[in-house]
């Protein structure tokens, strides 16, 4: 799930490609999903 994120932070690195807007508004779209569906949930 995070191959995208690691793939354009090599880039960034390496070949220094830098990230637009629209990349980081999608970074922080995808951490935070893959947050929220791995947390437990919190029992009553």
């Amino acid at each position: 799930l995070s191959e995208p994120i690691f793939a354009a932070l090599m880039a960034w690195v390496f070949i220094h490609e830098q990230p637009t807007l629209s990349f980081l508004y999608g970074a922080i779209f995808i951490i935070s999903g893959i947050f929220l569906m791995n947390r437990t949930p919190k029992s009553n």
